[in-house]
């Protein structure tokens, strides 16, 4: 790994290549760039075990941090954090975690003070003493958090470069930054909302990658905020005509991540994932298991998404999503028990508080009674494997009220099969 780490350091000292633009389509070079072999390579560094989880305030979220400004500044994209720097810092339960903050100025000096950004962040839980889905037996034990989120943080650096190599500058200036402090509850994004480092009402939208490394084939993984702006459905639906991938649309702008701390802000915001998996916060999660090429399709969509946002000429203009929740909790209720087809009367009764971990059980629900209890990691039902709230769904869409489904969950580093008898929706 120090090999590894010696031969990136090196790479950072050498300027980018530029790509050939093509004159009818100024994207596809860019496009292009982005590969499945660049995102692993960051990835493989992000969560590796020198790193030991990359906490908020650790050595690891320094040796994370400093990895991604070297990234930037190879780039030469501007700093963007505080006192001309790259980084933000702010407090965390008596030590210093950092954001960090690189921008790319528009080309268009009557819009360039409008901006877009491109979050993800790049804090996972460390060493397990808090957040573990392993509870008590995952203390002590390094949690790479490969997919959550070395993948996102992966991402928007390989986005940045491509904008770069690309030679792709929009209208808008394009702010890509990475979050601390997401694992302790949203902090690094709620700080930069409240102390932004450019002027926040010239934040056009938000886009914000979260656990984009993992899914089933290539093309797969959720936009989640479609509806906190009306122009979303339709910038997502040209923006997929160019790629055909298979989307799973959703309107929220809340969610269990860094665009919740935009959203509240009324900004309009989007949220890829690819979803959640049996090593959602456990030690589990390591490099092997990412899908390098689904990773890869999820950021080419990130970025075209970016680049025409910066590029419209209009902003986009904020509204509250339809059925808009109280909370990202609310939200993700929302998905597990209400998001079924109209004539679908199943029910489970948990709600989930991040991946497709159990935040909640429902009092006398069947997913009580069948022995479901917070903190578990729903796996698979009956035979079908979860990894996405799309997943969830249509696996409780297919039963009905009174059918007893086996459920698999991941609790404390093991599985264990449930026997659920499915009720009816109250």
């Amino acid at each position: 790994m120090k090999t590894l780490v010696a031969l990136l350091s090196v790479s950072f000292l050498v300027a980018p290549l530029a790509l050939a633009q093509d004159p009818v389509d100024p994207a596809k070079a860019a496009l292009d760039s982005i590969t499945a072999d660049e995102l692993v390579e960051h990835i493989r560094f992000l969560a590796s075990d020198e790193l030991e989880g990359r906490d908020s305030g650790s050595e690891g979220e320094r040796k994370a941090r400093e990895y991604a400004a070297e990234r930037f500044r190879a780039l030469a994209l501007a700093p963007a954090g505080e006192e001309g720097g790259w980084f933000q810092p702010f407090q965390i339960e008596g030590t210093t975690a950092h954001n960090v903050a690189a921008l790319l100025e528009g080309a268009d000096p009557a819009r360039k003070d409008e901006v877009v950004v491109l979050g993800a962040h790049y804090d996972h839980v460390g060493l397990g003493f808090y957040g573990s889905t392993w509870g008590p037996a995952g203390s002590g034990k390094i949690h790479n958090g490969a997919d959550d989120n070395a993948s996102g943080t992966s991402a928007v650096l390989e986005i940045a470069e491509a904008f770069v190599e690309g030679k792709v500058r929009p209208g808008r200036s394009v702010l890509f930054l990475l979050f601390s402090g997401e694992e302790r509850g949203l902090l690094g994004s709620q700080h930069f909302a409240l102390h932004p480092t450019v002027d926040l009402p010239k934040v056009v939208a938000m886009v914000n990658l979260d656990m984009v490394g993992r899914g089933t084939g290539t093309g797969r993984f959720m936009v989640n905020g479609t509806r906190t702006s009306p122009g979303f459905p339709k910038l997502v639906r040209e923006t997929n005509e160019r790629f055909g991938y298979d989307l799973d649309e959703l309107p929220f702008g809340f969610a269990p991540s860094d665009n919740t701390s935009f959203y509240r802000k009324e900004i309009p915001v989007l949220f890829l994932t690819t979803g959640s998996h049996p090593e959602y916060h456990n030690p589990d999660d390591d490099v092997e298991l990412i899908n390098g090429e689904n990773c890869a399709a999820t950021s080419r969509f990130a970025f075209e998404l970016v680049r025409r946002i910066a590029d419209a000429q209009k902003r986009p203009r904020f509204q509250w999503a339809e059925l808009q929740p109280r909370s990202y909790l609310d939200a993700l209720r929302w998905l597990a028990d209400e998001a079924l087809a109209p004539e679908a009367k199943p029910w489970l009764g948990v709600t989930l508080g991040g991946g497709l971990a159990v935040e909640s059980v429902v009092p006398g629900s069947p997913a009580e009674k069948g022995g479901l209890t917070a903190g578990d990691v729903l796996v698979r039902i009956g035979d079908r494997e979860l990894a996405t709230g799309r997943d969830l769904r249509r696996a409780i869409e297919e039963k009905r009220p009174g059918d007893e489904v086996e459920i698999v969950v991941r609790r404390g580093g093991e599985e264990r099969t449930l026997t659920v008898r499915l009720g009816e929706k109250p």
